[in-house]
């Protein structure tokens, strides 16, 4: 099990917790690395796997908010982020096919797991909570 707490700075309205690698495969050209930005949210290794994420946020506009979901992680990085700092500014196009993909972050996945019961932007003190569920290597189920 990993934890892990930190700032997230929210300008969409949305928590994004992903493997980098599918922020960077979404991106695509207009990917660029915001990990060593303050407003970026926090980042941390982990064991690639299926993992459930826990995600707590004590204090937002409408109160506590606690959410869970299942996501793949490849490559071992996790962040937890506003998914809008991780595409230059430059290409909008991707940043809306992006937003298209995952109606408008209302739509997680197996490479995303979107929070956006905050009620607004700001910046949140966030947990996320990891535990594997299945291990890349492993070949029983779930």
């Amino acid at each position: 099990m990993y934890s892990e707490h930190g700032d997230v700075c929210v300008d969409t309205g949305v928590i994004c917790v992903t493997d980098i690698e599918n922020l960077k495969h979404e991106a695509g050209n207009a990917f660029k690395d915001v990990r060593d930005k303050r407003y970026s949210g926090f980042s941390f290794d982990v064991e690639p796997g299926t993992y459930r994420v826990d995600v707590s946020i004590p204090d937002t506009w409408n109160g506590e908010v606690e959410e869970s979901y299942d996501i793949e992680v490849r490559s071992g990085t996790v962040v937890v982020t506003d998914p809008c700092y991780w595409f230059d500014n430059v290409d909008h196009e991707m940043w809306s096919d992006f937003l298209d993909k995952y109606e408008f972050c209302q739509r997680s996945s197996d490479e995303f797991m979107f929070v956006s019961s905050m009620g607004g932007d700001g910046t949140y003190s966030v947990s996320v909570t990891l535990t594997k569920i299945h291990f890349e290597n492993d070949m029983t189920a779930k």
